[in-house]
């Protein structure tokens, strides 16, 4: 045995093995070993330490495999824990780059057990191996992000959105001598019309003719009613042949500008019955024969009489429109209420709260006279109180009344930009609208 696996048998099996291992050399030591081999005497090495003693650290000692494969010393007794460090030191770096290290005996003087493990390696740090896995899904780029719930729409100045119905790409306003197949075959999405051909009772529509309009049309396909809640007109149904100015007492004027036409206080609770509320109304009438909704004209007339004293007649009118909003959606859910022109009551919360959008006649061209464009503070002033509805949702039709190319040109595509839905047609009413020239 050479002296450096003697020292190494000393660093690894502690002074008792150490001890075992000099007596049987000292015996061995006079003769020759059988294969003729010479044993190297035990004079060649260190005396075994005395009991405390520490033992002198090997300064070279070169890395060598573990004491069992050196010696044969049997290990089944030593903590598995121990070997599992042995193993895994090797595992992590080859032998060649592993400096010997003094046992804790010889560095501290406390005799080992004949159990222990060999002292802790220091190693110099690998990269442990690479270990297989899913690779993770790659975090999406701010262009992939999903948008924020809850503001999923972006507008378009003629969108669906602009005017609070989806699809809705055209209108007709036609409420005199009104054709039923002409409309259909021009397949507006929203049509706005008499409930009676001629406005007459002998020629009032019924569902069915609605229905057969209504397939006709675009999505969402809109059939409304236009109906006059500010002034009586004495060839609906509703007129009684004895009525003029003053009797009833609620029949207060003639209109001068419309033949048949006359002021009432539509505050009053019997006009109000003639309008809403009962079987034989002209609302019920319109509910019954299945129109999407009612288009209500002359609320202006609140003006009528503003200049004749009466300071709450805004309020009344606001308060007559909420009234019917009220009943009609109670009779049939969903149904449309769409006032024609003072676009200044929007800027009473409850007003516009109640009404699904408005109309409003001539706000680029004939406000003052038919054709002529308007001065422009007038339209952007019209345009300015129409945009409370469009910033609460509310769908805007508007209609102007003019011929000219150039004008009819100008009304569809201002009216556009300002995401309303418009039409231009002549003020009588009384046919299909001028095309829209292609956008």
């Amino acid at each position: 045995m050479t002296n450096a696996s003697a020292r190494l048998a000393r660093r690894y099996l502690g002074p008792i093995i150490l001890s075992v291992v000099a007596t049987a050399l000292a015996a061995c030591s006079s003769s020759d070993s059988a294969g003729g081999v010479a044993i190297e005497p035990l004079a060649t090495l260190p005396p075994p330490p005395a009991e405390g003693a520490s033992l002198e650290p090997a300064e070279t000692l070169e890395a060598q495999p573990t004491p069992a494969a050196t010696v044969g010393v049997d290990l089944v007794d030593t903590p598995s824990s121990a070997l599992d460090e042995v193993r895994d030191a090797e595992t992590l770096a080859p032998s060649s780059t592993l400096e010997a290290e003094p046992s804790p005996a010889a560095t501290s003087g406390i005799e080992p057990a004949s159990t222990a493990s060999p002292g802790p390696v220091e190693t110099r740090p690998t990269e442990a191996p690479a270990i297989p896995t899913t690779p993770a899904a790659a975090s999406p780029t701010p262009s992939q992000t999903p948008p924020p719930m809850g503001d999923a729409t972006v507008k378009t100045s003629d969108g669906p959105d602009d005017i609070g119905l989806t699809n809705t790409s055209s209108w007709v306003y036609w409420i005199s001598d009104v054709d039923l197949d002409a409309i259909a075959a021009v397949a507006p999405s929203i049509a706005v019309i008499d409930y009676a051909a001629d406005g007459s009772e002998d020629t009032v529509f019924i569902d069915s003719d609605i229905a057969r309009l209504r397939a006709g049309m675009t999505s969402p396909a809109r059939v409304i009613a236009y109906m006059s809640i500010g002034e009586a007109e004495d060839y609906r149904y509703y007129w009684e042949q004895e009525w003029e100015p003053g009797s009833p007492q609620w029949i207060t004027s003639t209109n001068p500008d419309w033949e048949g036409n006359f002021k009432v206080e539509y505050w009053n609770s019997e006009w109000q019955g003639t309008i809403f509320g009962n079987p034989r109304s002209y609302l019920d009438q319109i509910i019954a024969a299945g129109f999407d909704g009612v288009y209500l004209d002359i609320i202006d007339a609140y003006e009528f009489y503003e200049d004749r004293g009466v300071d709450d007649a805004r309020e009344r009118m606001i308060e007559f429109v909420s009234d019917l909003a009220t009943y009609a959606r109670g009779q049939s859910p969903g149904f449309l209420i769409v006032p024609q022109n003072a676009p200044e009551l929007g800027a009473n919360p409850a007003y516009l709260g109640v009404v699904d959008g408005i109309g409003m006649e001539s706000v680029y061209f004939g406000y003052d006279e038919t054709g002529v464009a308007n001065d422009p503070s007038t339209t952007a002033e019209l345009e300015s109180q129409l945009k409370r509805f469009t910033d609460a949702g509310k769908f805007v039709l508007s209609v102007d009344y003019v011929d000219t190319p150039s004008g009819v040109a100008s009304a569809y595509q201002r009216a556009r930009l300002q995401g309303f839905l418009p039409t231009v047609t002549d003020v009588d009413l009384d046919g299909l609208p001028i095309p829209e020239p292609q956008r």
